[in-house]
């Protein structure tokens, strides 16, 4: 979540948590994980300022309550402070704004007392560029229950492990449903990238001597 002061746009910025104890120790767990990350610069001032107002929208939204933040560093110019605040899954279900994107080291904790509410929770999510699985073999079924409408609603689907970083390669999907891109169809990182920079051009009826020698990639 803070890799970049969280401006990379696979940062999980939404983490719905199921269960009781386990959700307990978790929360507790990124409190302080996050209570010891410094402030890191952001890209310039508009982008500091956009990510201020996200987290007032936040902060002041009566069903979130702060779970913890970073270290402030006034040295830094336009530092990114890192947040994450909590919500139960009943608040994000009935206020679409809590699903908005915060851009920057900022991410929503969002506690499901029901697991049955995750299914409902993967219907409502808009595009993604990635969605993330955490399961053991215990929670097969439901992940796997999970998994066909996580494939409509994200072009990366990943078990175990956090989306943050884009490894260029033959098998690598960096787009999604829109509004995660404006084209889901296509990825902006790996060996097909190379089709959202082509367009098809069909030459009818065209005899030997034109067609030989055109240049079809322009």
């Amino acid at each position: 979540m803070t890799t970049s002061s969280g401006q990379l746009c696979t940062r999980p910025g939404l983490v719905f948590v199921p269960g009781a104890s386990g959700a307990t120790r978790f929360r507790a767990a990124v409190r302080a994980a996050v209570a010891a990350v410094p402030a890191a610069p952001m890209l310039s001032e508009h982008v500091r300022e956009a990510y201020e107002s996200g987290l007032r929208l936040m902060r002041e939204h009566p069903d979130t309550e702060l779970l913890g933040s970073g270290v402030p560093d006034p040295s830094i110019a336009e530092g990114g402070v890192a947040h994450v605040f909590v919500t139960t899954a009943e608040a994000w279900l009935r206020e679409p704004v809590l699903a908005r994107e915060v851009f920057g080291p900022a991410a929503l904790v969002v506690r499901v007392g029901d697991p049955a509410q995750l299914a409902t929770i993967a219907e409502r999510l808009e595009g993604q560029l990635a969605a993330t699985v955490h399961a053991a073999p215990p929670d097969g079924e439901r992940a796997r229950s999970l998994l066909p409408t996580l494939a409509e609603k994200a072009g990366r689907i990943i078990v175990n492990g956090w989306p943050t970083g884009v490894e260029v390669g033959t098998a690598t999907v960096h787009g999604g449903p829109f509004p995660a891109t404006s084209d889901g169809s296509s990825t902006s990182v790996g060996t097909l990238a190379i089709h959202r920079f082509l367009r098809p051009v069909a030459y009818q009826n065209l005899p030997p001597d034109l067609l030989y020698g055109i240049d079809t990639l322009g």
